[in-house]
């Protein structure tokens, strides 16, 4: 027989989606998920956002003129000998060393960059993940308001699908952030929200750590997962370590574990971008990825962008989320038993962990808030030093992580609307274009 268009099998096509569903709820692609809510994703607005965007701005342009200053001394330098030697003389520095400190200054000032991006809060990110996930699975209006969008500014901008020709239908989501960032957590809490049916397929996962899944099984049971959730929508389709898809890495011998990982993750992106080709346009299916970002994540960035319709960033909780954080989460924890922290004991575990992400700290209260530990409140009261022993084993953002994931932001291009501040030279090209079409006009003429 003839094999559809996603490369499925026709035994699939015969089975009923309930038995469909059994299989891949033994070969472990379809788990048990925590029943988490949007709300379990705890933080508090950015109530500086506003004033920092006014901030930057004022700070723009004073730099701007700085810059402007200093490009004027050194044509000036090369212009006139005579009146370069007179500066040299003057500022006691040559030309190569003037040159080389405004190159560094101008490298080490975020302001004179091509553009500027602050961190969205954490309530943001609830907002970002409700419109764009939640409301779109859990209602097909929506859904298709949505994919009407879509579609007028493909459009718009001639954007077509890389093989295959045309446009590969579906959402697509990615949330990158630091690790315990709340990624998985808010995957959940996107298929608990709206109904959906959960199909884990994480390289390295349960399912192929179990051997149930194998590489050379791909192909029927990729047709299988998009079968039931084409069949059985909403759906979500999960991927952490998303990465592993997109990037290349070398080969390492004395790592076993890597080469059967590899075998595994072609024939998973194959199968999963022929399978893509299957949805229609309104089909509640999406396709929702995690990943950490590293140098191999930024390098094969282009190709990420064009597969992720929609990219989220999760950040690490500013001072506010952090103190609503440790409230929140030690209370839920104590249930009815009296917690006596005060405001001030807040505060200090919220300066403690100013460079953690928000899972450190759940960990911590739930490594730290034991039932037995619980049951002695009364006799023992809480104090904040309690929480040490457990926030020692975790390790902070680092700065060159933190730069990374703000260097994979600014590349990023959709998302964050009026928080990103383009160059000059990004509208000359529209500019450029009319001149054109109007040179065209008077020839036709």
């Amino acid at each position: 027989g003839k094999k559809d268009k996603g490369g499925g099998d026709d035994k699939v096509k015969e089975k009923d989606v309930y038995n469909l569903c059994r299989e891949l709820y033994w070969v472990k692609f379809l788990p048990k998920i925590p029943d988490t809510r949007v709300a379990d994703y705890i933080g508090a607005h950015n109530l500086m956002g506003k004033i920092e965007d006014d901030a930057s701005q004022v700070q723009g342009g004073q730099v701007e003129e700085i810059s402007r200053k200093w490009q004027e001394l050194l044509e000036r330098w090369e212009e006139d000998p005579e009146q370069g030697k007179a500066i040299e003389k003057s500022i006691s520095m040559k030309k190569e060393e003037f040159q080389a400190l405004y190159d560094d200054w101008k490298k080490g000032n975020p302001s004179t960059n091509s553009g500027t991006l602050f961190e969205p809060s954490m309530a943001q990110v609830r907002q970002a993940v409700t419109e764009y996930c939640v409301l779109p699975l859990g209602s097909q209006t929506v859904r298709d308001l949505v994919d009407a969008g879509n579609d007028k500014q493909e459009e718009a901008g001639g954007k077509k699908g890389k093989k295959g020709g045309g446009p590969i239908h579906g959402m697509t989501a990615l949330f990158y952030g630091a690790a315990l960032s709340g990624k998985t957590l808010m995957s959940h809490a996107i298929a608990n929200e709206s109904g959906s049916l959960f199909f884990d397929l994480t390289p390295g996962g349960p399912a192929f750590a179990d051997g149930r899944a194998a590489a050379n099984s791909l192909k029927v049971l990729l047709a299988m997962v998009f079968k039931v959730a084409r069949a059985w929508a909403p759906a979500v389709i999960y991927f952490d370590q998303v990465d592993l898809l997109f990037t290349k890495r070398k080969k390492n011998k004395n790592n076993p574990g890597q080469a059967e990982l590899d075998k595994i993750v072609k024939p998973l992106k194959k199968e999963l971008l022929a399978n893509m080709k299957t949805l229609e346009p309104t089909d509640r299916v999406l396709i929702l990825g995690n990943c950490h970002i590293s140098e191999e994540v930024l390098k094969a960035q282009d190709e990420m962008m064009a597969f992720f319709k929609v990219c989220l960033y999760f950040p690490h909780p500013d001072y506010a989320s952090r103190v609503l954080l440790w409230n929140s989460l030690i209370k839920r924890a104590g249930g009815n038993k009296p917690v006596t922290l005060t405001d001030t004991d807040y505060q200090i575990l919220a300066y403690m962990t100013a460079k953690c992400a928000s899972g450190v700290i759940a960990s911590a209260v739930k490594e730290t808030l034991t039932k037995r530990r619980l049951r002695r409140l009364n006799h023992r009261p809480l104090k904040a030093d309690e929480f040490l022993n457990s926030l020692v084993k975790y390790k902070p953002i680092f700065k060159d992580e933190w730069v990374m994931m703000k260097d994979f932001s600014l590349k990023v291009p959709f998302g964050n609307p009026g928080r990103r501040r383009c160059p000059e030279d990004d509208r000359k090209p529209e500019a450029d274009d009319d001149g054109k079409n109007a040179k065209k006009k008077k020839k036709k003429k």
